[in-house]
């Protein structure tokens, strides 16, 4: 749990500054929503391959060794250069933040099954406190009017608080899986196939994409729509991102497990999704900041 607070805390950390670091090496907007872009790349080809070798070498040593790296990714961050060597770095730190499927078979091996739903659930809660904490503590820290190193304190402390994890990885941790060579098990085209196939599991598949597309569109251009409507900087933009982090922890512990046993899952991800269209219709007619 520690491990998924720390990757959306440092995740948290830089999403609000990212549109102005950017801005700092005189990026334009495609670039800027490219380094968005870069990290999610990283995380998709690192999600499952760290999953995998975890189960043949164990879950401790890819944690660390995955945790490092984002120690060292945005250490390398704060004094990157230029957009180039940032891009590369955010999909270095992408593919080093893409062991939530290690942590996620980490609780597997240590919960008997009828807990397991119950202990992924704090997956969640640790997500959103992440990514609550984060936005604010980023935007709080970073100082645009001092130029690109006016982003390396929160970028240090995001490195400093991975480092810290790590050295409790390290000490605390306790091997969850033996280690055993997997003799065969099918390929992640086989099961992507399986699940495409599936006229159940492709639709959610699809919404999913959907609404990752609709996310992280926003995410990555509302930083500049903000500045050049509102003349927001970093801590207008994180505040903005903490309360929407506290509004979502709030609707997944107190609303939606409820209605969705009141009204069925498919109704509330209808609902859902219907409030989400809406309001991003609405977002580019805000008349003001509040």
């Amino acid at each position: 749990l520690s491990v998924m607070f720390i990757n959306l805390l440092g995740f948290g950390i830089i999403v609000p500054l990212l549109p102005f670091y950017a801005k700092s090496f005189q990026a334009p907007a495609w670039q800027v929503a490219l380094i968005f872009s870069a990290y999610a790349t990283g995380a998709f080809f690192g999600e499952p391959f760290w999953g995998r070798i975890s189960d043949a070498i164990g879950r401790k040593p890819i944690l660390i060794s995955t945790v490092t790296g984002n120690c060292l990714c945005y250490l390398a961050l704060a004094f990157a250069p230029n957009i180039f060597v940032a891009f590369v770095v955010r999909f270095l730190g992408g593919m080093a933040s893409g062991n939530g499927a290690v942590i996620q078979g980490y609780i597997a091996d240590v919960t008997p099954p009828e807990q397991r739903t119950a202990k992924m659930s704090l997956l969640g809660a640790a997500y959103n406190i992440g990514f609550i904490v984060g936005p604010a503590l980023g935007g709080l820290l970073a100082h645009p009017s001092a130029g690109h190193a006016g982003f390396r304190i929160p970028l240090l402390i995001a490195s400093g608080l991975s480092g810290l994890c790590v050295l409790g990885l390290a000490t605390f941790l306790k091997e969850s899986r033996t280690h055993r060579r997997i003799s065969s098990r099918p390929s992640r085209w086989a099961v992507l196939s399986t699940a495409a196939t599936n006229p159940v599991v492709s639709r959610l598949m699809l919404v999913t994409f959907l609404a990752g597309c609709a996310f992280n569109g926003i995410e990555s251009v509302f930083g500049l729509w903000t500045q050049a409507r509102f003349q927001w900087g970093p801590q207008q933009v994180g505040t903005a991102f903490a309360v929407t982090g506290v509004v979502s922890a709030f609707c997944q512990v107190a609303v939606t497990g409820r209605l969705s046993r009141r009204l069925g899952e498919a109704r509330v991800l209808a609902a859902g999704m219907a409030l989400t269209t809406t309001c991003a219709f609405l977002q580019p007619f805000s008349a003001s900041g509040w």
